[in-house]
């Protein structure tokens, strides 16, 4: 979800800190989500878009057999 998306399904402005929102888990997750989308971006010379496409799936991958 994009930050807009998610300030809007909040109900907060899209300028707003959306972090200081976040749940704990939430915030675990979006950090996770960014270290591995730098990472990719470094080792693997990806696009951020693509980069960060690639850190999700990778993350839900993660989620399936971790549950």
């Amino acid at each position: 979800m994009t930050k807009k998306k998610l300030a809007e399904s909040r109900g907060y402005s899209e300028e707003s800190d959306f972090r200081y929102f976040l749940t704990d888990r939430e915030i675990k997750i979006l950090d996770s989500i960014e270290d591995l989308t730098a990472r990719t971006i470094d080792a693997d010379d990806m696009e951020p878009v693509d980069a960060v496409q690639h850190a999700v799936s990778s993350m839900r991958a993660v989620a399936m057999f971790c549950g």
